[in-house]
């Protein structure tokens, strides 16, 4: 059942809440994993003793349904896992380090770039959809205002600060490309990498290596197989 409108929290403007729960319901954590698998209310899934709260999920899963309209509500949440959430999480884990240091430029940046001081970190102008921008970083941007900077948002292995193009400048930049295709959005790209050499061998590794647990019941089935038999939540 699709709990928008829900004390889930997922009812309010979906841009917004992927930032907020990107920011800070699967960031980085300095804390000690809970003694006994006792993880917060509201917990859908934890990688190497890390939380990662039902919110963020949906927010994503929320976002993505006019991409996908022919999932089911749990078919969303399982996408958003799959091919961002748990990947991300545990190259996460691995990256500890340089996942928490790009968050501190980034944050940094962010300030800079609030306050219109000069950029000290060059960006990228990028348009297009899912495939282009990432999940999260287009998720983020689909409720945003334009010309604002968002973030921190956390694709698989970097960090990113976002600013949607108001139209005039989208059209301006795009002037001689193919008009854009349905749900493409045109932003300005800051991007805080977590290793110079990120590869799909790196994931792999990091997927085979990192430890799922899924506390709620709810999510155990929304949770694809064959990652949780990668991860190490059941037995092949």
């Amino acid at each position: 059942m699709n709990p928008r409108g829900t004390g889930s929290g997922v009812g309010v403007c979906a841009g917004a809440l992927v930032v907020a729960a990107l920011g800070c319901g699967c960031g980085p954590s300095d804390s000690a994993p809970p003694v006994g698998g006792t993880y917060p209310e509201g917990t859908a899934v934890v990688v190497d003793g890390r939380p990662v709260a039902a919110a963020a999920i949906d927010a994503l899963a929320q976002a993505l349904e006019p991409l996908q309209p022919e999932l089911t509500w749990n078919g969303q949440r399982r996408f958003a896992l799959a091919r961002l959430v748990l990947e991300r999480e545990a190259v996460g884990s691995l990256l500890a380090e340089g996942r928490a240091e790009a968050r501190r430029l980034a944050e940094a940046e962010l300030e800079l770039r609030r306050m219109g001081a000069s950029p000290s970190v060059p960006s990228a102008l990028v348009r297009g959809g899912t495939a282009v921008l990432g999940i999260a970083s287009w998720c983020a941007l689909a409720g945003a205002s334009p010309d604002v900077w968002i973030g921190p948002v956390e694709e698989i292995g970097t960090t990113r600060l976002l600013r949607r193009l108001t139209d005039a400048e989208a059209t301006l930049t795009y002037l001689r490309s193919p008009p854009p295709a349905p749900h493409e959005i045109a932003a300005e790209v800051l991007d805080f990498p977590w290793t110079d050499d990120l590869s799909r061998e790196l994931v792999d590794r990091a997927v085979e290596s990192a430890r799922l647990e899924i506390p709620s019941p709810e999510w155990r089935d929304i949770v694809p197989i064959d990652l949780r038999h990668r991860m190490g939540a059941e037995a092949p």
